[in-house]
């Protein structure tokens, strides 16, 4: 992909030199992400091996560091990324950080610096009341670096298996 071409959310996960191991940083914004994030580095690892970075960041909208989440809450949401990451056979790892909402963009593509990441991925849904537009600006810092993690869609009448294991099973019978 040329730098500066436009960002499309099906290109393929498994990008980057073959320098190591493909090096993906995951951003869980809310739960309900989770499985398409799981989902969408399961892809990219059957092509390369991967580590995983997952990170949440913790926005405060005042100058008083009022936000809408405990760390608590920050770091549940971390855990369970990681569980269902080992659930797919991939390892990763969790970091959790703070900043204001203005912030939260920059905040995520320094973090995908540190971590020499080749592919930062953002979950497709957003239901935050207060949406500030954080992905729109990752994808427009980043460039082609950042994508975001398609919506993997359920369809009516299959129940919901915990996790995004039903998304595996189903990906992973394709292949074969």
């Amino acid at each position: 992909m040329k730098p500066g071409a436009p960002h499309d959310e099906q290109q393929s996960p498994a990008v980057g030199a073959a320098r190591g191991p493909l090096r993906l940083l995951l951003c869980v914004d809310e739960k309900s992400t989770i499985a398409d994030l799981v989902a969408y580095a399961a892809r990219a690892a059957i092509e390369r091996q991967a580590e995983v970075r997952v990170v949440h960041v913790v926005d405060y909208a005042f100058p008083t560091g009022l936000t809408g989440e405990t760390v608590r809450h920050a770091r549940s949401l971390l855990d369970e990324t990681v569980f269902e990451l080992q659930m797919a056979g991939l390892g990763g790892e969790a970091v959790l950080r703070q900043c204001s909402r203005k912030q939260t963009a920059a905040a995520l593509v320094a973090e995908a610096r540190t971590f020499d990441a080749d592919r930062i991925i953002l979950g497709a849904r957003r239901k935050r009341l207060l949406g500030c537009r954080v992905r729109e600006r990752v994808l427009r810092r980043a460039g082609p670096k950042a994508v975001v993690a398609p919506h993997v869609a359920q369809k009516e009448g299959n129940p919901v298996e915990p996790g995004c294991r039903h998304v595996l099973r189903k990906m992973f019978r394709r292949s074969l």
